[in-house]
């Protein structure tokens, strides 16, 4: 065994030793710890339910606004474009409460270049409604951007 291996291998199996038996570095470690609640940030009562505008939907995150109401199966979305680079063109998806997906159907759908709006109109089959809408997934070209969230009613 070389010098450097020798002198080595005692405080490895010391570090082990050190590690394995627990060390708290005192006597009270049998002693449990107590948390007393502060109260600040508990919530203290129940809100409720919150109520959310059929067929109205929202997405904003990484500079992206997008915004998408549902008049039976025709979606209006209005996406802004504020990423610093431009987004391929835009398309969505719905999740509908039968579990099954839904491509919505848009014409003239472009890329979106970096500071740029645009209004899109997509069209889904007949078993798409406000009321049977369980998820509705933005994408940008190839790129799941993610879910769109419901918006709560009185929130305009």
């Amino acid at each position: 065994m070389t010098p450097v291996r020798r002198i080595f291998v005692p405080f490895v199996a010391l570090a082990i030793v050190i590690t394995a038996s627990g060390c708290t570095g005192g006597d009270d470690a049998a002693t449990p710890a107590t948390v007393t609640p502060s109260g600040e940030g508990v919530v203290s009562g129940d809100t409720g339910d919150t109520a959310f505008a059929p067929g109205r939907f929202i997405y904003q995150f990484n500079s992206i606004t997008a915004q998408a109401t549902f008049d039976g199966s025709v979606a209006t979305m209005n996406v802004r474009n504020a990423t610093g680079a431009e987004l391929g063109p835009p398309s969505l998806y719905v999740l509908g409460a039968d579990d099954r997906r839904y491509d919505g159907q848009v014409d003239g759908a472009g890329p979106i270049g970096d500071g740029e709006q645009a209004t899109l109109e997509f069209v889904f089959p007949s078993a798409v409604s406000p009321q049977s809408i369980g998820l509705v997934v933005l994408t940008f070209g190839g790129d799941n951007a993610g879910a769109m969230a419901p918006v709560p009613k009185g929130a305009d």
